[in-house]
């Protein structure tokens, strides 16, 4: 399966990137995104660590700040694009 990737601040990130990112747009704390995702929360502990490095920020409300900043919204889309269905 090819990986998706999106631009997101002059990065690329893939899109289960973008979808943990959408999910904390929206709110959901560790337990019902990894639900969601079908991860257990320590490894969506990882991915969001990660994506804190991609990103230069490291706490989630600097991650929610960029991301709503730049193209992200809190019902879980990317410039306009629905994420989940």
């Amino acid at each position: 399966m090819k990986t998706e990737y999106l631009e997101f601040c002059g990065k690329e990130i893939t899109l289960h990137d973008a979808k943990i990112i959408a999910l904390l747009c929206k709110g959901l704390d560790r337990y019902n995104m990894s639900l969601l995702l079908g991860n257990k929360p320590n490894t969506l502990d990882k991915e969001i660590t990660l994506i804190f490095r991609k990103t230069q920020t490291t706490k989630n409300t600097e991650l929610i700040a960029l991301a709503l900043a730049n193209g992200f919204d809190t019902k879980g889309n990317f410039n306009g694009k629905q994420l989940f269905n």
